[in-house]
């Protein structure tokens, strides 16, 4: 996974920190992945190392929506080399 994708995602995260809204009930929506819900930031959070970028976009709006200082500090753990 190029670095870009998981950039993209903490972007975002960034932006939304301050203001964190309850995720749907329905689920997470990344229109972008093969899997077109995610319930859980967890699953968000699985998908995004295989993802493409389309994809890794759309898992950081969802990321978004149920952002904590526990999954920002999981993706700069991912984002380490």
């Amino acid at each position: 996974m190029t670095r870009r994708p998981l950039l993209a995602a903490l972007a975002t995260l960034a932006l939304a920190a301050c203001a964190v809204p309850h995720p749907p009930a329905a689920g997470l929506p990344t229109p972008a992945c093969r899997q077109a819900v995610h319930r859980t930031a967890d699953e968000l959070l699985r998908s995004l190392p295989g993802a493409g970028y389309d994809c890794a976009e759309s898992i950081a709006h969802a990321l978004a929506a149920t952002s904590s200082p526990e999954t920002i500090d999981r993706l700069f753990a991912m984002s380490r080399p």
